[in-house]
């Protein structure tokens, strides 16, 4: 089994080629004033040096799902300020952007003094937006309207744009002209007069009522707002299509440590993969890989541009151990057993008499061996002899002396067979001495010295012990 998990993962790469396609064709950096393109920051991308601050909206998931590539507002008042010079004194202009919202609310908002809404876009309440430039204040429906609903949760593309030349002012959902008119909603004509923004006036994510205040939490913006241009000059219909099918797709490095590890190894290496911005294991390492020579579980979290990415796996380390026998004795008596336990570690033990548990329970002489194995192996361990201590050979002296001197006066068997059945026989075949429950008291009596035969029957030996024992006097 392999004890190294190499975890392949692509770089990150900005899927561009549409956008170079597009850019073929038309310039999207042609009068760009600003660009907000909230991959992480509020920071201009254009060049123009037009940051932004952001006071409240917190980084979020872009349309392409990439994680803090976009800014989410919540409660009132979030708001990203923008230098007024961007939109100041400008006659033609076109605002770009992608939102995402489920109600009413106001996106971009413009104001100066005289005028709260000198240029804002707004989601009302019919889902449609609302757009005007230098509305009068002190007459109504000084906007126009479109029909395409957009709040319902889902990214949307978002372009108005105004003409310098009557005042026209345009509004593209998702590369679709909704409404193109020089007319607000109370029928008079638009203004064409350049837009006059006060220094602290230009604002994304709520409308102000008055110059950088009296923000009202009913047109707080409630969702995402992501890629907003500025332009100084009325995009046609291909270009806004254009900027429509930007592609800011992240390929993001794969996080898979893969599946749990059994190895016969004393240590591995688990692997995170490449690419990723940081790495954080359970053990403490910040490494992308870390070698481990203990089983346990493992986790890493891992962290690609403001992503979190966490994996974990079961590492278990499989060896295999000595495979030793232990008993207490080799020598079986009547009616008993012997237990001889094989090494703990192995998953399967056989016996050489087929026994499959790890402890055998020995009751009849022989030798025995067992095999033992795990994933890594097997091992046989050596023999162990069992032997009855009901054996022919088990008697050792072959003569006594009846002397009374208190050595060796009696005829004695082995403590084990004591209480066996015992016959003594002359040389001529006589029975000469009988016990049925003998227990080491024969001393010959007044038998001459010689040679004589004995046998000796117990339930627990197969065959008797026949032998001869001599009389010394």
């Amino acid at each position: 089994m392999k004890t190294i998990f190499w975890i392949l993962a692509p770089l990150l790469i900005f899927n561009c080629l549409l956008l170079s396609e597009l850019r073929g064709q038309v310039n999207l950096d042609d009068g760009l004033l600003v660009h907000y393109d909230f991959n992480t920051d509020p920071d201009d991308k254009s060049g123009n040096g037009n940051d932004g601050i952001v006071v409240g909206p917190m980084l979020a998931e872009d349309r392409f799902g990439n994680c803090d590539y976009a800014y989410s507002f919540s409660q009132s008042p979030d708001l990203i300020s923008i230098p007024y010079s961007v939109m100041d004194g400008l006659t033609a202009f076109s605002v770009s952007m992608w939102i995402k919202t489920d109600r009413q609310g106001v996106a971009f908002t413009a104001a100066n003094t005289d005028r709260n809404n000198e240029f804002f876009i707004q989601v009302p309440s019919s889902g449609g937006i609302i757009t005007t430039s230098r509305a009068d204040p002190n007459r109504g429906g000084q906007a126009i309207q479109g029909t395409m609903v957009v709040s319902d949760n889902e990214w949307h593309h978002i372009v108005v744009t105004r003409s310098s030349t009557d005042g026209t002012m345009s509004i593209f959902v998702d590369n679709k002209l909704d409404i193109s008119t020089n007319e607000v909603v109370a029928g008079n004509k638009l203004p064409t007069e350049p837009l006059q923004i006060d220094p602290n006036g230009l604002y994304l994510g709520n409308d102000q009522d008055c110059v950088g205040g009296c923000w009202d939490p009913n047109q707080q913006w409630v969702g995402n707002l992501d890629d907003v241009r500025i332009y100084n000059r009325e995009l046609p219909a291909d270009e806004v299509s254009a900027l429509g099918n930007v592609d800011e797709f992240v390929s993001y490095p794969s996080l898979d440590l893969g599946a749990d590890i059994s190895a016969c190894e004393s240590e591995v290496i688990l692997d995170a993969g490449p690419d990723f911005d940081s790495y954080l294991w359970n053990t403490g390492e910040t490494t992308q890989t870390i070698q481990v020579s203990s089983s346990g579980n493992y986790n890493v979290t891992t962290t690609f541009l403001a992503c979190s990415f966490t994996d974990h796996l079961i590492v278990t380390l499989i060896d295999t151990p000595e495979l030793n026998l232990t008993f207490d004795r080799t020598t079986l008596g009547c009616n008993d057993e012997i237990v001889i336990e094989a090494s703990e570690g192995f998953n399967n033990y056989v016996w050489s008499n087929g026994e499959t548990d790890r402890i055998l329970r020995v009751t009849t002489p022989g030798t025995y061996s067992v095999r033992a194995s795990n994933l890594c192996g097997d091992l046989i361990s050596e023999d162990v002899v069992i032997i009855s201590v009901f054996d022919e050979n088990m008697i050792q002296s072959n003569a006594f002396s009846p002397n009374r001197d208190g050595t060796n006066d009696f005829f004695e068997i082995p403590e084990a067979l004591r209480g066996s059945s015992l016959e003594v026989f002359n040389r001529w075949g006589t029975k000469i001495f009988e016990s049925q429950d003998y227990q080491n008291s024969w001393e010959g009596e007044d038998f001459p010295a010689g040679t004589y035969y004995y046998v000796i029957k117990n339930p627990c030996m197969e065959n008797p012990i026949k032998n001869w024992v001599k009389i010394i006097r």
